[in-house]
């Protein structure tokens, strides 16, 4: 994080040399110039990087000591003093940041909790002794796929929320995995859909990615909501491509699962 913060502290002095020469008030103006579109590029693309820092971050003070450096007139802290607000400001950050994670998890959790006891009682759904909650969209009439099948589907995943997390028709690939390789609620479903049905599970936290979550994409402790459809089950000479193995950061969701034990 401390690398981060020393490469987005060079951008915001970029960007600010680009204030000062007014071109940080070209509002709807077309950036022409090369070193203009160059610099601004660099702003566009690393700048977020304070973002999660910005509280503890003095603007004027990153400036002053990117311009001793540049202009090498001598720095006004000595290495070891350097090294030494670093290691402080990163700890205190890391916990910030883990006091605001757990804060997530436990308000996740109890509007999870809510959710799924308002909708065990919903028409068409069904509670199954893990807690899985699911409903059936259309029925297929093919096999029933085991832990160790092969399968090949179609899914959108959601949270409670509605914000779509993960689509593969949106890829406009199915995924293909094994049945026992995935999340929980995603292994215990698969298993209950005749090849050629569509599902719709509601998959509580624990039985997905738990208080650790998925990255920034899924946060602790979430409920996940799928519409997944029954494809087929592949032949086991096949050589599946697990979904989230893939160079697509966006396929956490039937990833190995790591509440899984």
């Amino acid at each position: 994080m401390a690398k981060q913060i020393i490469t987005a502290a060079a951008t915001l002095f970029a960007v600010t040399l680009f204030s000062c020469d007014g071109i940080g008030q070209i509002g709807s103006k077309k950036i022409v110039d090369p070193k203009d579109k160059f610099s601004y590029a660099i702003g566009l693309q690393m700048g977020g990087s304070l973002v999660d820092v910005s509280s503890h971050v003095n603007v004027k003070m990153v400036i002053a000591g990117i311009q001793d450096t540049i202009d090498k007139k001598g720095n006004r802290m000595t290495d070891k003093e350097v090294a030494a607000i670093m290691d402080t400001m990163m700890k205190v950050i890391q916990k910030e940041k883990m006091e605001e994670m757990q804060k997530k998890a436990v308000e996740n959790k109890k509007a999870a909790d809510d959710f799924f006891t308002k909708n065990k009682s919903k028409a068409g759904v069904v509670t199954t002794a893990t807690g899985l909650q699911y409903e059936v969209i259309t029925k297929g009439t093919g096999p029933l796929p085991t832990a160790t099948d092969e399968v090949k589907v179609n899914y959108v995943g959601t949270l409670l929320d509605g914000k779509e997390f993960d689509s593969s028709i949106k890829r406009g690939q199915p995924a293909t995995f094994k049945v026992g390789m995935v999340i929980p609620g995603w292994t215990e479903g698969i298993q209950l859909m005749p090849v050629g049905s569509k599902y719709k599970f509601y998959i509580p936290p624990t039985l997905g990615y738990g208080e650790r979550g998925a990255g920034p994409v899924i946060p602790p402790n979430s409920a996940l909501i799928f519409e997944v459809e029954l494809l087929e089950i592949v032949k086991a000479d096949a050589v599946p491509a697990a979904p989230g193995t893939t160079a697509e950061p966006a396929k956490p969701a039937v990833q190995q699962a790591p509440a899984k034990k």
